[in-house]
């Protein structure tokens, strides 16, 4: 293998692999919840659907997302394996010493049985949050009724946050190659950030309790089943202290827990150990608690925060802002101008606002005149206000005309859907009436105060149309298919088609939505062919009411279920598109006249051996040339020249080989990236061999795959290549099949032909001749089987044979026995492929030509196969 500081580059590019599932990925939380910038951490984020290559961005500009990794699974350690595993974690956390230890050799220890985990044979090289992963995973007892499998993947993303990057929430995705994740809350501050201990496992003494000092401050924690999070604070008598919680914000519903969110609790414990404030609901329809107290006396404080119903899981994710101040802080209510003073009138088209003190209401007079309907909307709690308004409607005699309380959106669209429900009324008009009201505000349950603000609204009721998209990020790619939900508001009596406008990015399947259609699937179709950040973009859609034409812009959400129970569409703040370039070409179809160029570092003799020794055997006197170059050719190839781009064979810095580490697959990772992107945006064909074969690297530590110099591939490995190129090429598992019935007499034969068939239910035989020959089973292609299912993908020759006598029978080869079946077996097929048979030999006699001089593709050779009872 060519010198890894001196492979050669191409262009930047994007990571590459499309996934096979076909969920989206989810983001289920991320810890912590929040950066300061001008810091560096490294996330963890929990979820689901993180299959292939994996990307993650945030908005906003100045937060860098410089690595995403997934973190390795598996079941549960043997017993053994935990008690070595324990030994090899105390080391590295209690003295740092990350000397692997020696493996037990006692019988007992089974080490052969050991559960295989990449991570688990690295721990030396991973760094404290993969650690305090592991351990969690290792000693951590898994309760089935906390597990959920939407937090059950595990991802490292690495952020770098810029010191001059805007404070407020961001958004952040993850993506695979053709799908991505709705948003989730991300926080940039300009405080710092105090993280909860990591966690310690039982055998290990607990990590002491935080000590603040210098605030403001930012704490950051995650509540697990039972548990209560403890910060100790240094506070000053005479100080107002206060504590703002963000929890559910983060995150405002789950849907697999009572209640469906976290409802986080806080206490401020005194120097003495008597509780002196406490915090729960920042209002009634408002969870997250804010605390604001003042300091009686100098000394340490424990803040403590837990579920108020002592719940927990990974998801419970909170972020404290704890300041001292001269003067309380406390969250601004809405605006409480009143109006009432400089007009009591509430004209049509007018918007007046106030606040409710306890016990008493607002009235304002109201005339209306002119056919037609007008709607009274009182906003409150969709402002963040405590008030559960309701409204009062009475005429000129003072007889109440209709009394509204909460009125539910259908769609149930909100972040908080109790918090989100206020009072709308509706009157209609005959054609020249006029007519005088009072309307009333007021609190249901007679409650007021500084934070019972509002907004009242009168205006006239138009047609109308509101459109909401099911989903509120996207990958824009060309072609890339995405499945949308579309839910339609239609206001004013409008009932008729609404059309979705195209942008540069994206055309619609079928983007027009019948008259009276209120759901609406549609799929969008990426036109983009080129690689862009994580930003945000607009949907917009066309109505005509009235005859009138009318543009809105479709409202972003995505769907998520309450409690069991309720769906609901959260709000997102904008649509976001992750653009990539558009898919590498698989290489198909060659032709015996073609030749095959493997370009790239990976492409070493020995890989152009083994794919030139499979197009051999499976198209014998017919295969295309193969060739090789360590760079990127002059573009256009010369005619009948079919190019191939690799990625790098990998580095092995994974064992621990005496070879000193250099830790390169870091840079050869980053060269794949680029070889990616030139595949990507010239419609080359691509094989990735580095990122599937370091991943092999981590699993088979022992197998020292890269051998003691850790760069130079092994036959094993350079078999693993080849696959991946043979994939590429989209050859199938066939190498020949037949079929034969022992009672009806007929047969049947796929890439082969048999004939002088003479076959009963007691056995027979006839010749067998065969267009392809099988890979050659050696060791090396048997530990690869384990590996990558090499047989499955590439290497069936299947003979089946039905309706046999029960019994067992000798499958005979040339007069050589090759296996003994039973008729059921028989019946079902076997892969005669991995047996010693005449095509198998030829395949061996292959192998050892192509290592020498004079290599002569041979054909597959007439075979006289029996089936024979077994004595």
């Amino acid at each position: 293998m060519p010198n890894v500081r001196h492979i050669t580059c191409v262009l930047p590019l994007l990571l590459f692999a499309a996934t096979a599932f076909a969920a989206d990925p989810y983001v289920g939380y991320i810890y912590p919840a929040g950066l300061q910038a001008g810091s560096t951490n490294r996330l963890v984020i929990g979820g689901q659907g993180f299959w292939g290559s994996l990307g993650a961005g945030v908005t906003g500009g100045g937060v860098h997302v410089i690595g995403v990794e997934r973190m390795a699974g598996s079941g549960p350690p043997t017993s053994s394996q935990q008690d070595w595993l324990k030994k090899w974690l105390n080391g590295i956390i209690e003295r740092n010493d990350r000397t692997r230890p020696a493996l037990p050799t006692n019988s007992a220890a089974r080490v052969g049985e050991w559960t295989l985990n990449a991570w688990w044979k690295t721990l030396d090289q991973l760094d404290r949050r993969a650690l305090e992963a592991v351990e969690r995973d290792i000693f951590v007892r898994k309760n089935a009724l906390q597990m959920t499998p939407s937090l059950r993947q595990i991802l490292f993303v690495d952020v770098v946050v810029d010191a001059d990057a805007t404070p407020g929430r961001r958004d952040l995705c993850v993506w695979t190659q053709g799908a991505i994740s709705p948003p989730r809350p991300f926080l940039v501050t300009s405080e710092a950030h105090i993280e909860e201990p990591y966690y310690s496992p039982p055998h290990r003494k607990a990590a002491p309790v935080p000590l603040v000092k210098a605030f403001p401050v930012v704490l950051d924690g995650r509540i697990l089943p039972g548990e209560t999070d403890r910060f100790d604070l240094q506070l000053k008598k005479g100080m107002e202290f206060s504590c703002d919680v963000t929890a559910r914000e983060l995150q405002p519903y789950v849907g697999d827990a009572v209640p469906g969110f976290f409802n986080a609790v806080v206490r401020l414990i005194g120097p003495n150990g008597k509780e002196i404030a406490f915090a729960d609901d920042r209002n009634r329809f408002l969870p997250d608690p804010f605390l604001s107290v003042s300091i009686p006396a100098d000394g340490t404080y424990r803040l403590e925060i837990h579920d108020n119903l002592f719940r927990g899981r990974e998801d419970f994710v909170y972020s404290m802002k704890v300041a001292m101040s001269s003067a309380p802080e406390s969250k601004k209510a809405p605006s409480s101008a009143d109006n009432k003073a400089k007009s009591p009138i509430l004209k049509c088209g007018d918007t007046v606002k106030g606040t409710i003190a306890q016990g008493t209401k607002d009235s304002y007079k109201v005339h209306l005149e002119g056919q037609g309907a007008y709607i009274f909307d009182l906003r409150a709690r969709r402002d963040g206000s405590s008030l559960d308004g309701v409204l009062t409607l009475r005429d000129a005699a003072g007889k109440v005309v209709w009394r509204r309380d909460d009125v539910t959106n259908e769609l149930f669209v909100g972040s908080i859907a109790q918090a989100e429900c206020d009072a709308i009324g509706r009157v209609a008009l005959a054609s020249g009436e006029k007519r005088d009201f009072t309307i009333t505000v007021e609190d249901i349950t007679g409650h007021g105060g500084s934070n019972y603000g509002y907004s009242l609204s009168l205006r006239r009721e138009k047609p109308g149309v509101a459109v909401y998209a099911g989903r509120s990020a996207f990958i824009s790619r060309l072609g890339t298919r995405q499945p949308m939900m579309l839910h339609v508001e239609r206001m004013g009596g409008f009932t008729g088609p609404v059309t979705l406008l195209e942008t540069e990015e994206y055309r619609f399947e079928n983007g027009y939505i019948p008259a009276g259609t209120n759901e609406f699937k549609t799929i969008l179709i990426g036109k983009t062919r080129s690689e862009t950040p994580l930003r945000p973009i607009r949907l917009r859609a066309f109505a005509e009411p009235d005859g009138k034409p009318l543009i809105v812009d479709v409202v972003p959400t995505d769907e998520y279920m309450q409690a069991f129970a309720w769906r609901h569409l959260l709000p997102a703040r904008t649509f976001l598109a992750k653009n990539l370039p558009p898919w590498a070409p698989r290489l198909q179809n060659l032709k015996s006249t073609d030749t095959l160029l493997l370009a790239g570092t990976a492409a070493t003799p020995a890989l152009v051996r083994d794919v030139r020794l499979y197009l051999d055997l499976r198209r014998p006197y017919r295969a295309p040339d193969v060739s090789s170059t360590n760079s990127l050719p002059h573009l256009p190839v010369p005619p009948k020249t079919r190019l191939m781009l690799l990625t790098p064979m990998p580095y092995d810095q994974y064992g621990d080989q005496k070879t000193e580490n250099l830790r390169l697959n870091g840079e050869l990772a980053a060269q794949a990236a680029e070889i990616r992107l030139t595949a990507s945006m010239k419609g080359i064909s691509l094989v990735d061999i580095h990122d599937p074969l370091t991943y092999t690297l981590r699993e088979r530590v022992e197998m020292r795959l890269c051998g003691e110099d850790r760069k130079t591939p092994s036959e094993i490995l350079e078999l693993l290549a080849a696959a991946r190129v043979f994939e590429a090429l989209g050859e199938g598992s066939e190498v020949a099949s037949v079929e034969i019935d022992a009672v009806s007499h007929k047969s049947d034969a796929s890439r082969a032909r048999i004939r002088d068939v003479d076959i009963s239910k007691n056995g027979g035989s006839f010749v067998y001749v065969a267009r392809s020959l099988p890979l050659p089973v050696t060791d090396v292609y048997r530990k690869v089987d384990k590996m990558f299912p090499l047989t499955k993908k590439f290497n069936n020759e299947i003979f089946t044979v039905r309706r046999l006598a029960p019994g067992k029978y000798k499958l005979v080869f040339d007069g050589v026995e090759v296996g003994k079946y039973l008729a059921s077996e028989l019946a079902k097929g076997v892969n005669v492929a991995l047996l010693d048979t005449p095509g198998q030999r030829q395949a061996q006699d292959a192998v050892a030509s192509i290592k020498g001089d004079g290599y002569v593709p041979q054909r597959p050779k007439p075979v006289r196969v029996e089936i024979k009872p077994a004595e």
